[in-house]
């Protein structure tokens, strides 16, 4: 049974987990690597899929670092000898985390620049609605007065 916790704990899948936590999210690791994030959550998640060789190909062409023989094998280290994560390692992630979250202030700033347009839109038509109620009331004013002053 011990044996068996050992294997669960060394898996392929929780390798990839180790991994993807890593780097960053199961969303930036899949954008990163081109591959829809619910198949990483699929590897990582409940389903516990096995990758794929095209998604090992993937990761390895896009993270060189990392040691594929741990990924796969589950020998050695996350990185591969040579490189520490303090190098390259994590200039990438920070550039995947910059590109992310760019991304996302951008998507964020045109929702809002549309909902300014639209609440613009609704100002200038309730001030065109408040200039017609004035004039309006101005009607019912005026009459009153002019009555008043003729008397």
């Amino acid at each position: 049974m011990a044996n068996k916790n050992n294997i669960a704990e060394s898996s392929i899948q929780e390798r990839m987990k180790q991994l993807v936590d890593a780097i960053g999210t199961k969303n930036s690791f899949g954008k990163a690597i081109g591959v829809n994030p619910s198949v990483i959550g699929n590897i990582v998640g409940r389903r516990l899929s096995k990758p794929s060789f095209e998604l090992i190909e993937k990761i390895m062409r896009k993270f060189p670092d990392v040691n594929l023989e741990w990924l796969i094998l589950g020998k050695g280290t996350i990185w591969k000898p040579e490189k520490s994560t303090t190098g390259k390692t994590q200039d990438q992630q920070a550039a995947l985390i910059n590109k992310t979250v760019k991304q996302e202030v951008k998507k964020q700033t045109e929702i809002l620049e549309k909902l300014i347009e639209s609440q613009k839109r609704e100002i200038n038509t309730l001030t065109s609605y408040i200039a017609r109620l004035e004039k309006e009331l101005q009607k019912y004013e005026n009459p009153n007065s002019n009555s008043a002053s003729n008397s």
